[in-house]
């Protein structure tokens, strides 16, 4: 089958949908410890994604995290601007594959985070997180 521009499209509008209508609230990962599953909060809107986990003094525990979805494949770029806690940011493509992740981000900092790959949704979790739970690049993950 040859995908044309405008299937593309109307695939692009399906998935956008669902997303809208059934918005993540899981990512779950299948990892040599077996599947691991954190309840996310979701960054969509530029104003969400723009203030992330700033402020934010408490770690947010091995079942918890924030989802950003940039809406399109791109080399994303977060810093630690006014982020009291260390953060593991995994970063995940269109096809919902790990493609990095960066670990223990400083907080307080204005160093420019990324992965060198484009990737559309990045998972962030509590400092540590990907190292005590066998999350590693190239692993699927589900929601």
């Amino acid at each position: 089958m040859r995908l044309t521009e405008s299937k593309l499209k109307k695939i692009i509008l399906e998935e956008l949908e669902s997303l809208i209508s059934n918005p993540p609230s899981q990512v779950a990962f299948d990892t040599p410890h077996g599947n691991i599953t954190v309840n996310v909060s979701l960054a969509t809107t530029l104003n969400e994604r723009a203030r992330g986990l700033m402020f934010h003094r408490d770690p947010l525990g091995d079942e918890h995290g924030m989802l950003f979805d940039a809406l399109n494949e791109s080399d994303q770029g977060f810093y630690m601007k006014n982020t009291f806690i260390p953060l593991d940011m995994i970063f995940i493509n269109d096809a919902r594959q790990v493609v990095g992740i960066v670990e223990n981000a400083e907080p307080h900092t204005l160093t420019r985070r990324s992965v060198g790959v484009p990737s559309r949704y990045v998972l962030e979790v509590d400092g540590g997180w990907c190292e005590r739970n066998g999350v590693e690049v190239g692993q699927a993950a589900q929601f």
